[in-house]
């Protein structure tokens, strides 16, 4: 009786709630939930269905705890993490919630429009510009006239590296309103200046009311040179061809692989935003249906990346403003041209990126870089879903400016003739029977498999015994139940110059001397500080550090950064906005001695909870810094884009 009691505490967890509403009655509520499949997000939804708030109200939760002397308080339940320590510390006899309702704005109403008539216009009419044909040889002109616009604004890396909490911070430009819009059009509705939109996105974002038809835009979805009227058109054909989409997997489509599919993307919708209004009440709600669909369709009709989980919180805020599945399921076709790779079983593209990070950390703080390589972080595996889903679950779901001014930063790539929604066949599609197919299908969705990381041989590397391992695993519980296996990159910059370069990306190889005797001596670990362009100017220098009692080895500092175009595999401010964040925490993170778990628990802990106006007058000062100084080579990136 005991043993099945005791199986019955691990397995359910009573609540009770407590509602405070202003001058309103307190009212209360008591319900069990499983703690093993029981997120914050599926919390926050129970208790607006208990409470019967129907999405039109925000709240905070938090939880009854007792300090050491047994006195009661209240802590704020902010993440998954909190919940986790909330139901093992504090769920005896039950668990006691408050939760306290906030008054708050009406969402903005979505403009369903899309025709831009000739009487609208305020600009005058202009002569479209005939484009570069390929991104590499858009990006650094572009990157160049983002210089030219933010360079003489934005304070100069020293000051960015050195901002306290308590400095005042400018505020951004006004987002980008209808008029203004307008102005970037000529009399037949088409969009005549494509970079400098981006660029006055890029300073202030866009109104709300407007971002419908601007996301367009910035996602790719539409080919140059379209009037209203045509874009119009363009809508309604797509939107034609992606029901049919659905309606061939809802008639070709087996029962099982359907079932197996759509059980997975549901898994992650029903965790995906639940707090926001727009998903928020039931499970079989029509924006959850229409989600749900969505990423079906995506799933089936691009088997070569099928469904992987942060997909969904991805296509969330893109349905949440296009309020409409197959525009939604366009615009997703749109970034996920550029953001599949993210996805592949190979890792290759995410590999990269982190190589890209960790060599902007290490160019840009060295001592913080050391500390990181003494508590064994330098991989920045905890930051894997920054990453991956580009920050969207870093900031809160309102913070749509830090997709949008992100978006902007990278050169336009419309289609040449319309945006594909449909991807190519997988591998295992030619000459396979329909099992096949289906296990290769599933193969996929629950990849990276051990055997395929294995097969493969990529990112092995000596563990920290020394001894070698096949490929160092991390398990990634911060995206929910399902933990995902992956392949922890291998290191940037092994220690000596002999192995200096070995570990670089493509486009840095060759770049650094080759030999001890051709670095050079003026500057630490053999860095040319002189010459090296701002970022390294004025830093300290880098020496050894003590922390908790462990030495930290000086690291080689780099000598350069990749060309805009391959930096970040062409999203360098990306890579910028993260840095930004870390720099926020460097002190807390050094004055607390975090190692890598404890790294992975606090950034878990900031989920939404970023400053958004900070971290992004932080990076746009960073970023401009590196765009005007000389640690990547110009020549270079015009070769590139000729090349192409």
């Amino acid at each position: 009786a005991c043993s099945m009691a005791s199986e019955e505490e691990r397995e359910v967890v009573r609540v009770r709630v407590q509602k405070c509403d202003g001058s309103l009655p307190v009212e209360f509520r008591s319900f069990a939930v499983d703690p093993q499949i029981t997120s914050l997000e599926v919390l926050q939804h129970i208790l607006i269905r208990a409470f019967d708030l129907n999405g039109r109200r925000s709240f905070g939760v938090s939880f009854l705890s007792r300090d050491r002397s047994g006195a009661e308080m209240y802590l704020s339940l902010a993440s998954d993490w909190d919940l986790d320590v909330a139901f093992l510390s504090a769920a005896k006899p039950y668990l006691q919630l408050k939760m306290d309702v906030k008054s708050s704005e009406d969402s903005p109403v979505l403009e369903d429009w899309d025709i831009i008539s000739t009487k609208d216009v305020i600009g005058s009419e202009q002569q479209l510009v005939e484009r570069t044909k390929t991104l590499a040889s858009a990006a650094l002109p572009f990157t160049q006239s983002i210089l030219s616009q933010v360079g003489r604004t934005l304070s100069r890396v020293q000051q960015a590296l050195s901002w306290s909490y308590e400095e005042e911070m400018k505020p951004l430009m006004p987002p980008l309103s209808d008029a203004e819009f307008h102005s970037f059009l000529n009399g037949q509705g088409q969009l005549t200046r494509p970079e400098e939109l981006r660029l006055r996105i890029y300073h202030g974002g866009v109104e709300p009311s407007l971002r419908k038809v601007v996301w367009r835009y910035l996602l790719n979805v539409y080919p140059d040179g379209l009037s209203g009227q045509e874009r119009m058109d363009y809508m309604k054909r797509k939107t034609r061809q992606y029901e049919q989409l659905k309606r061939e997997w809802r008639a070709h489509v087996s029962v099982e692989d359907l079932e197996f599919i759509r059980g997975n993307v549901l898994k992650d919708v029903l965790r995906t935003d639940r707090s926001h209004p727009y998903y928020a009440g039931s499970e079989d709600s029509p924006h959850l249906v229409a989600l749900t669909d969505l990423l079906t369709t995506f799933a089936i009709t691009h088997p070569q990346i099928s469904y992987c989980q942060g997909m969904s919180d991805l296509a969330s805020p893109i349905l949440a403003v296009m309020d409409n599945e197959a525009h939604a399921f366009i615009c997703f076709c749109g970034i996920m041209k550029r953001l599949g790779g993210n996805f592949r079983p190979d890792g290759q593209l995410m590999s990269l990126k982190f190589q890209h990070l960790k060599l902007l950390l290490q160019h840009s703080d060295p001592e913080f870089y050391s500390y990181l390589v003494s508590r064994g972080a330098d991989d920045l595996f905890f930051l894997y879903r920054w990453l991956l889903l580009e920050l969207k679950r870093e900031f809160a779901f309102d913070d749509a400016r830090m997709l949008e001014i992100t978006w902007s930063s990278l050169p336009p790539d419309p289609p040449e003739t319309e945006v594909e929604l449909l991807g190519p066949p997988s591998e295992a599609q030619g000459g396979h029977d329909q099992e096949g197919r289906s296990r290769e299908a599933r193969r996929r969705m629950l990849r990276p498999l051990r055997e395929e990381l294995d097969r493969s041989g990529a990112g092995r590397r000596d563990g920290p015994d020394g001894g070698g391992t096949a490929g160092v695993l991390e398990r990634q519980a911060s995206f929910g139940t399902v933990a995902t296996a992956r392949l922890r990159p291998p290191p940037l910059c092994p220690p000596g110059p002999a192995g200096l370069e070995s570990g670089l990306p493509p486009g840095l190889a060759g770049r650094l001397p080759r030999r001890p005797s051709e670095l050079p001596q003026s500057g630490p670990q053999g860095v040319d500080l002189a010459q090296s362009g701002p970022l390294l100017a004025h830093r300290p220098r880098l020496e050894e550090i003590r922390v908790a009692g462990l030495r930290a080895e000086p690291v080689p500092t780099p000598c350069w950064l990749p060309p805009p175009q391959e930096f970040g595999r062409g999203n360098p401010f990306m890579l910028f906005l993260c840095l930004s964040i870390l720099l926020e925490h460097r002190d807390h993170i050094i004055k607390n001695c975090l190692d890598y778990n404890e790294l992975a628990m606090h950034f878990d802990r900031l989920v939404r909870r970023h400053n958004l106006a900070r971290v992004l007058q932080r990076a746009k000062a960073l970023f401009a810094d590196y765009l005007q100084s000389e640690i990547w080579d110009s020549e270079e990136g015009d070769e590139a884009g000729s090349d192409s």
